[in-house]
């Protein structure tokens, strides 16, 4: 029994020293220190900044099981992410592959992941990690957020903001945002979401941000819809 619990408790510290060992990847910036080094393409009515220390992050998700081994409520590693609320939420990560292993051999600067909450047990989200930078999306009752690089090219600097903080301005939108027609005229769009099969399948915001990841081009035969 005396062993039990010498074990459950080595356990439960062995857990609590990740959770916090890693929230000091992200740290608070004043946003008056953040180089511009390109286009901001997400402005948010309202967000946080954060400093990201993007090469311990990486050796952490390197950590992370496989998604074919562990589900991601029984992993064992545990990722801080910072909150639009200026919060930092704990959540446990799995590897989750949107390629083949072929091309992902390919690609082996492109990793994604699945979370899920552990402060927020009913939150869930995905992350990606390129040569782009870091990307995380978390669903949540208490607000869908997005985790994105301040602007482009700089990888070290990130915005945390809710999704109903930001819309993108009408005229930025293109084809596969379901803004601009094939013939470069104007489409209206009224619903929540627009589908965009032509461009990479998948279910894009209205806010016009696509959901995370890298995805292949489909092949020319590829049927529509699914």
């Amino acid at each position: 029994m005396k062993k039990t619990f010498i074990l459950s408790t080595i356990l439960i510290s062995s857990l609590t020293f990740k959770a916090q060992s890693n929230m000091v990847f992200w740290q608070p910036i004043n946003e008056a220190k953040i180089s511009v080094t390109g286009k901001r393409d997400i402005v948010p009515n309202t967000y946080k900044t954060f400093h990201l220390d993007m090469a311990s992050l990486k050796t952490l998700l390197a950590t992370a099981p496989s998604d074919k081994i562990v589900s991601v409520k029984n992993s064992s590693i545990i990722v801080s992410l910072p909150m639009p609320s200026g919060k930092t939420e704990r959540f446990s990560v799995v590897e989750s592959p949107v390629m083949d292993e072929a091309l992902q051999a390919s690609y082996q600067n492109i990793r994604t992941y699945s979370i899920h909450g552990i402060d927020d047990i009913y939150a869930s989200g995905k992350l990606d990690v390129t040569e782009f930078g870091f990307h995380g999306m978390v669903r949540s009752p208490n607000g869908d957020a997005y985790i994105d690089p301040y602007c482009k090219w700089n990888t070290a600097d990130y915005i945390s903001y809710y999704t109903s903080d930001f819309e993108k301005p009408f005229i930025d939108r293109g084809v596969c945002e379901g803004a601009i027609g094939e013939n470069n005229s104007a489409q209206k769009v009224s619903a929540p979401t627009v589908q965009i099969s032509a461009c990479t399948n998948l279910w894009l915001p209205a806010h016009g941000r696509p959901f995370l990841w890298f995805y292949p081009p489909l092949p020319a035969n590829h049927p529509p819809g699914l």
